[in-house]
């Protein structure tokens, strides 16, 4: 008889924890485990439902309000789980989190966790309330099973900050079939298709356009550089939206090497037009968006934070890390290094450390392992 799995998250928002487990659900066998899907609020309209149910997964949405969940969630949560018995309950984020620790039942408790909580909720949502989802999410997680972090560099946080002893790294994959190099003639079609100049060298940064990306780092450093030999042909393309998106689009509109794209659908497009990838994120937990860079060959200009360092601590000819407000010598140094060299060791960093199915592997061993000690 199958084991059954019921995972629990906010919606299936487009984001990298979303496609993480799209990547995770994707490398299971449908003879393996019997999944269920339960969100918590509205689909919002930049949703992968659509692609989870296309993988034949149950998906039950309870429809709530943040509000009305507060009131409803755990009463409709437990008539899920009463009924469906399932093995494991795996949820993520702290709504998720908290009602998984708050229903009572015979079912093994995992979370993942994608970011530094002191880090990323205050800097989100301010001190006051900031602090309030940490504490309301440590004190959750503490009462769980098993806790995974998606890179060592988390799963550490969670261990000498949190105390957390329960707590084990299981790096996040990507589909390294999709998120792949082009050939030099089909990157060329690329660039015409998405309104590109063919011989421009493309820098590119996706994700939100906000504080805790600080992009700005990235546009005066790179402008610095502007009219150097070397930058003359290239143009910084940014994906996403975000409070900053508006400000930025008109402080900058004038500039011509800068694009602002919005958010798209076909990042993977984007991508493989693009000749190098950079990010000044002042936390993550472990990018999505740089590792699919990396499968797409696209060698990275990364901000000293901890997971950054993780990933190019595994192969320093990946690229290039900065630690200041101005990386306009690092956008220097990237260009002087052989691209070739680099993409060739991307590409192979990713096949060899992010690939869906070793992430699949890890979390499959872990399910087993605690469905035979229930």
């Amino acid at each position: 008889m199958k084991k059954k799995v019921l995972y629990v998250v906010s919606t299936l928002k487009r984001s990298g924890p979303i496609n993480q487990l799209y990547n995770l659900i994707n490398n299971f066998s449908k003879y393996e485990f019997d999944l269920t899907i339960v969100t918590l609020s509205p689909e919002p309209q930049d949703s992968k439902l659509d692609d989870f149910i296309n993988l034949g997964i149950n998906v039950i949405t309870l429809g709530l309000s943040r509000l009305k969940g507060v009131f409803f969630a755990k009463h409709k949560l437990k008539k899920i789980i009463d009924k469906i018995n399932p093995d494991i309950v795996h949820s993520q984020g702290v709504r998720a989190d908290y009602l998984n620790y708050l229903i009572v039942g015979g079912h093994m408790k995992i979370s993942t966790i994608h970011n530094y909580p002191q880090k990323d909720f205050i800097k989100r949502y301010g001190p006051i309330v900031g602090t309030v989802l940490v504490k309301i999410q440590i004190n959750a997680i503490k009462n769980f099973d098993i806790v995974i972090g998606v890179s060592k560099a988390v799963a550490k946080n969670l261990i000498s900050t949190y105390k957390i002893k329960n707590a084990y790294a299981v790096i996040n994959g990507i589909d390294t079939d999709i998120y792949k190099p082009k050939s030099s003639t089909d990157k060329s079609k690329l660039k015409e298709k998405l309104g590109l100049a063919k011989y421009d060298c493309i820098w590119i940064s996706t994700g939100h356009l906000s504080v805790l990306k600080q992009p700005e780092i990235l546009i005066k450093s790179f402008l610095k550089n502007k009219n150097d030999a070397r930058f003359i042909n290239s143009v910084f393309i940014f994906l996403g939206d975000g409070e900053l998106s508006e400000s930025l689009i008109m402080k900058y509109k004038h500039e011509k090497k800068i694009i602002f794209a919005g958010r798209v659908h076909n990042v993977v497009e984007y991508l493989q037009a693009s000749d190098y990838f950079a990010s000044a994120s002042s936390t993550e937990g472990l990018p999505m968006a740089v590792i699919e860079a990396l499968s797409c060959g696209l060698p990275v200009l990364l901000s000293r934070i901890g997971p950054h360092e993780e990933i190019i601590g595994l192969d320093e000819s990946i690229g290039v890390l900065f630690d200041s407000d101005d990386a306009s010598e690092s956008f220097m140094t990237m260009v002087t290094k052989d691209k070739t060299a680099l993409s060739h060791s991307c590409r192979s960093l990713a096949l060899n450390f992010f690939s869906a199915e070793a992430m699949g592997a890890n979390y499959k061993d872990i399910y087993n392992k605690s469905i035979k000690t229930k």
